[in-house]
């Protein structure tokens, strides 16, 4: 069995060359598969933020600009024009 904390991966993905959250999400996958091609299951964990929480908290001193929220509608919406604040 694998585990796989899904933000770490997400985070040290370059942005640069992708247009769409989809391609964002396929590239993210095919790694997750990588690392565990050998796996029976696969576990991936996200982080959880809930408000008024310790861990939302320290997200929130660490942060270094203000946070948007962005609803993704569907695989081909275009990435922001500020990724670094998503």
């Amino acid at each position: 069995m694998d585990i796989l904390e899904f933000m770490s991966y997400a985070r040290n993905v370059s942005l640069d060359k992708f247009k769409t959250f989809g391609q964002i999400v396929e590239s993210l996958w095919k790694t997750l598969q990588y690392h565990s091609r050998n796996a029976y299951r696969i576990d991936i964990i996200f982080d959880l933020y809930l408000d008024n929480s310790i861990k939302q908290s320290a997200g929130v001193r660490r942060q270094k600009r203000m946070l948007i929220d962005i609803i993704i509608s569907n695989s081909n919406q275009l990435l922001p024009a500020k990724m670094d604040c998503f």
